[in-house]
């Protein structure tokens, strides 16, 4: 039995005056399946319209919020403040291999949905602080 432990924090740079929240996914890359195709592209490996043995990349595996985001905290929107999560859950049977998953997080805004920033992380990895205008 395995365990996904994620950690995400949000700092915000200056006081942001709209509601945010909070979209975090779980991503998989390398997952070979049959893929129908109905273009002239990977003609190579296209039988009568189906792509054989074809590698997706990106494909999300787990929403750990919803998929519309979650509700953040308004309080935790002061300057250099800090606002924290963690999640804790299960490996999902849909995930295959876990060396090749990445986590993506968004923090939009709830009026306009307007991304207004996003990081990706591979799986076992950290990132640092990115500071936007």
């Amino acid at each position: 039995e395995s365990n996904i432990l994620l950690n995400v924090q949000v700092m915000f740079g200056n006081m942001y005056p709209s509601k945010t929240k909070l979209v975090v996914f779980a991503i998989e890359d390398g997952i070979v399946q049959d893929q129908a195709n109905y273009t002239e592209y990977y003609s190579d490996i296209t039988t009568d319209g189906v792509a054989k043995n074809f590698v997706h990349d990106y494909v999300l595996r787990y929403a750990f919020t919803d998929v519309r985001g979650d509700d953040m905290n308004g309080s935790q929107f002061t300057s250099n403040n800090i606002f924290e999560r963690n999640f804790q859950i299960e490996l999902p049977l849909n995930i295959n291999n876990i060396s090749k998953v990445s986590f993506v997080v968004m923090v939009i805004d709830e009026e306009t949905k307007e991304v207004l920033n996003a990081r990706l992380v591979k799986a076992g990895e950290s990132n640092e602080f990115e500071f936007i205008n």
